[in-house]
């Protein structure tokens, strides 16, 4: 998968995004377009290759099909801007937010400690 992935970023000048196939999914037509995809049907074609999970043609999947599929695995919701591009960022990521969670834990206990010697 990360392979077709990575060739089709190569050549990405040669793919389009599949608008039309936005309007053929809401009428449920089997409309492929050569080199266009919309987002979960890009997903849908990728995952196909290797997981017998979907129950309908890539053209024709929703994002909320990609959501019920009980053979994937969610690792991150948000927005695709926030997402860590490599495993040493989202790592490192982690590192930081494990600190600050300390950090911050620290210093509610220091607080809640000078409230009660205040009272």
């Amino acid at each position: 998968m990360i392979k077709k992935v990575r060739k089709m970023e190569a050549e990405k000048d040669l793919y389009k995004y599949n608008f039309i196939g936005l309007f053929a999914i809401i009428l449920n037509l089997n409309f492929n377009r050569k080199n266009a995809f919309f987002c979960s049907q890009f997903v849908a074609t990728i995952i196909s290759e290797k997981i017998d999970a979907l129950d309908k043609i890539p053209c024709l999947v929703t994002p909320q099909d990609l959501m019920n599929l009980d053979k994937l695995q969610l690792v991150y919701k948000g927005e695709l801007n926030h997402y860590p591009p490599n495993k040493k960022e989202l790592m490192e990521n982690t590192a930081k937010e494990r600190v600050w969670k300390q950090i911050i834990s620290y210093t509610i206990q220091q607080t809640m400690l000078r409230r009660k010697k205040v009272s």
